[in-house]
């Protein structure tokens, strides 16, 4: 499952929805080709675990890339590519080029009616259990090429002043240059109908899904679901509420999947615009939401689940807190989810990644895995911003419960930030970060801090230069998991 199998369509409908754009869009399009240019010291550019093997190296990076950005009244396109050339001075055999590409396009094809979504991406990420490693220059970092793709063509219609119709199918690809991980595909057709435009009336909503993960050519998971939601105004503040639904299929690699029905009932409370609150509880499912929006500057989400029926079987809080001020922003949040690697690396609707570089850096402390498991995940940050200088604090917490192995593993870190506005054109940043991880499948606890230092000058809107100091620590508990670097690195940056 290297490539695309249906590239027919996918080219076909990328095509129409360019040139329909291009006939009827009146599309502004942005060219802007740039290249970077860098000069990198690093005393143990392999990440030897013995100071004693350690290899420095100076590497020499040039990459040219071109950046093409097209909006119209119905069609967004952005895209970039990179060429990425790395040159090692020490061992001109360590020489390599790295692909690295972007494209995420949405498009309305036929007016309130046929949408169309796509994007690619290729993007190099840790794929092997072990090392911690920040980019693509360190030689041995079991670093490999990801590819991902998605399409959805989807109706969506209103029919009528208030119900809503919304049919959707997407299919979305991973293909990892790494015999150690399987790839994957996803794909998921959805159907929505509801009327939820009048409050002062009965609210009610029809979903239907069907999806299946495929992990190289074996069938993972397959779902079909079914959900019903009303709401029913019974008094000025006061709301009647149901909600029903089925589930059906199969997970592979979980145990705790069910299949079934539900159904709940209860009441919603809505006595101002800034408030709201709801439970309902009945056969198999209990629920609760709670929402508190004082002003612009905060808000309180906080919901509960507990569904016997699907991967949810156990209590689950999800909880968002915002809060801004002047100079401040505070931010906390919580979930919990079953799920695997595999899924986790699809790309979301967004046609984003949904596993990016901070979660990667999770994998590599628990490992790589095809096996289910629930991750409970909290993280919280408060910035501070001034004229000249702003700080940033944040921490984060995640455990993982695999379904078939029982085993546990649990990663937390934190990070502090300041930067320094020296003048109009020139900016220095300094951030210290550690993480610290548990239940390895190897056994040993690992911990990691890094502290970087970087200064950027523009010169103009085209030209821009900095330096950047960075150093990272290690610590397995064992001489073969421990390792160090230290960088220097001076780069600068063109717009033509």
């Amino acid at each position: 499952m290297g490539t695309w199998d249906k590239p027919g369509w996918f080219l076909a409908l990328c095509v129409v929805g360019l040139a329909h754009g291009e006939t009827a869009l009146a599309i502004e399009w942005q060219v802007a080709p740039q290249v970077d240019v860098a000069e990198t010291y690093s005393d143990n550019i392999t990440l030897a675990p013995d100071t004693a093997i350690a290899n420095e190296d100076y590497v020499t990076q040039i990459a040219p890339s071109i950046a093409v950005k097209g909006k119209g009244n119905r069609l967004t396109l952005d895209s970039r590519y990179t060429l990425q050339n790395l040159y090692y001075a020490e061992d001109s055999g360590r020489n390599q080029s790295h692909n690295q590409f972007h494209l995420a396009t949405d498009a309305e094809l036929i007016d309130q009616f046929f949408y169309l979504s796509a994007s690619a991406q290729i993007v190099q990420q840790q794929l092997t259990a072990g090392g911690v490693v920040a980019d693509n220059l360190n030689v041995n970092s079991g670093r490999g090429d990801v590819v991902t793709t998605r399409i959805e063509p989807r109706v969506k219609r209103r029919l009528g002043k208030f119900v809503e119709f919304d049919l959707s199918y997407s299919e979305g690809r991973i293909n990892y240059d790494s015999d150690s991980i399987a790839d994957g595909r996803l794909e998921e057709t959805k159907l929505l109908l509801g009327r939820s435009q009048d409050s002062t009336k009965l609210d009610w909503q029809l979903r239907y899904s069907q999806s299946e993960q495929w992990v190289t050519d074996t069938l993972s998971v397959e779902r079909q679901q079914s959900a019903a939601t009303f709401r029913y105004p019974a008094f000025d503040s006061v709301s009647l509420v149901a909600n029903g639904g089925r589930e059906e299929g199969r997970i592979s690699n979980s145990r705790n999947y069910q299949e079934g029905a539900y159904w709940s009932a209860g009441l919603r409370w809505d006595p101002s615009p800034h408030f709201s609150l709801e439970a309902a509880s009945g056969d198999k499912d209990q629920q609760a939401r709670l929402s508190w929006i004082p002003g612009i500057r905060t808000s309180v989400n906080v919901s509960y689940l507990n569904r016997d029926v699907g991967v949810r079987v156990s209590d689950i809080w999800t909880a968002t807190f915002q809060h801004t001020t002047r100079r401040t922003r505070w931010l906390f949040t919580r979930f919990k989810e079953i799920t695997n690697d595999a899924t986790l690396a699809i790309v979301d609707v967004n046609g984003d990644l949904i596993r990016g570089e901070s979660y990667l850096r999770i994998i590599s402390y628990f490992g790589i895995t095809e096996e289910s498991f629930a991750r409970t995940s909290s993280e919280g940050s408060v910035m501070y911003g001034a004229r000249r200088n702003d700080f940033s604090l944040g921490i984060n917490s995640e455990q993982r419960d695999y379904q078939l192995s029982g085993r546990q593993a649990q990663l937390h870190g934190g990070y502090l930030g300041w930067g320094f506005k020296l003048s109009a054109k020139a900016s220095s940043d300094l951030k210290y970060r550690v993480d610290r991880s548990t239940g390895n499948s190897g056994g040993n606890d690992i911990e990691t801090v890094s502290l970087a230092w970087s200064l950027k000058r523009s010169f103009g809107k085209q030209i821009s230069a900095g330096l950047e100091m960075r150093t990272t620590e290690i610590d397995g508990g064992v001489a073969n998991v421990n390792r160090s670097e230290n960088r220097l690195s001076a780069n600068a940056r063109v717009i033509f």
